[in-house]
């Protein structure tokens, strides 16, 4: 028998004391990974590839609480100040000239004017203080390009033919007009412009594309998917603005039409869109390189054909169709 305070004594409570600080932090580290796969679904971390740069993003993705004030599908939006204006679309299955401008603020919707020509399937970048719209679908696909201000919209020129389904882009001071469909055959001239009034083939893609999804990494856009010949694709094409070239730089593993696609946080993601006729409410994360996703979230719901602007780390979607057309606004952000 040991007697009562001896050094084994000792000894062997000090290793039961150890034994039991070390079952304790297990314990809470399990309660740490535990707690955050089920409070945080939707917020994961990948690190991937963007042209030579690796990134590490966090994305989170949240339905605005108001929404639309009615549903809206294959508009186009683009940044106005700290606002966003919404513009054309289909409404009520007909192409509409209303305007609404988005305040992230306040999470409210109010009316902001209206188009010189009804339009949807356009595509429209800023432009100094106004807003310029490249083209898109009436009863017939259009070639104006209108610009709106708050004080108004009119008819500033015409595309060299007309384009409905078509991506534009501002890179260094410059504005690209690439894709879409003449109303008979997809077109493979990517345009500039510095006005939206004359403009000059600069190069043409591999594949012209329709309902393709585009994002911008530097002076090089990169054009997701699509459909070519009524087909989709899963290709991506980039289109170097500096060199003036464009090439095939990888394949998603599945082909992808009515997407949105932009950069956060370094990444370049996905949101939604059609893959054959499912419409999907997947967020993945795209390496360029490789053509690779990475599930990084989910929408609230499935929807393709979303308008899509950025105000620095905040994107904010707007309607779509799922199938039907659809009032809600998502916002996806920087964890």
């Amino acid at each position: 028998m040991i007697p009562p305070y001896s050094r084994n004594t000792f000894g062997h409570r000090r290793r039961i004391r150890r034994l039991r600080r070390t079952g304790a932090v297990a314990a809470v580290l399990m309660l740490v990974v535990v707690v955050f796969f089920v409070v945080r679904p939707f917020t994961m971390a990948f690190t991937f590839s963007v042209g030579a740069v690796v990134d590490s993003v966090e994305v989170k993705v949240n339905a605005m609480v108001k929404g639309l004030t009615g549903a809206v599908s294959r508009a186009v939006a683009v940044p106005d100040g700290p606002t966003i204006l919404v513009l054309g679309g289909l409404i009520g299955g007909s192409s509409s000239t209303t305007v609404r401008r988005f305040f992230p603020v306040s999470d409210t919707v109010a009316p902001a004017g209206t188009l010189a020509v009804a339009t949807h399937d356009a595509a429209a970048v800023p432009f100094g203080t106004s807003a310029l719209v490249f083209g898109g679908g009436e009863a017939v696909t259009i070639d104006q390009v209108q610009s709106f201000t708050s004080k108004g919209s009119q008819v500033i020129g015409k595309l060299p033919q007309p384009r409905s389904d078509l991506l534009a882009a501002s890179v260094g001071g410059r504005i690209y007009v690439l894709g879409g469909y003449d109303g008979k055959t997809d077109q493979p001239d990517v345009l500039m412009t510095t006005d939206g009034v004359s403009y000059k083939v600069v190069t043409q893609l591999p594949t012209p594309v329709r309902y393709a999804g585009m994002a911008v990494v530097g002076k090089t856009i990169y054009v997701v998917g699509g459909e070519h010949n009524g087909a989709q694709t899963s290709q991506i094409q980039a289109v170097d603005t500096a060199a003036g070239t464009a090439k095939v730089v990888s394949n998603l593993p599945v082909p992808v039409s009515q997407e949105s696609v932009f950069v956060l946080g370094g990444a370049m993601l996905m949101a939604g869109g059609r893959s054959g006729g499912t419409v999907r409410n997947q967020v993945d994360i795209i390496d360029v390189n490789s053509g690779g996703l990475a599930r990084a979230g989910l929408l609230p719901r499935a929807a393709a054909d979303m308008a899509l602007a950025q105000i620095g780390k905040d994107v904010y979607l707007f309607g779509g169709e799922s199938p039907t057309p659809l009032t809600s606004i998502v916002h996806i952000g920087t964890a």
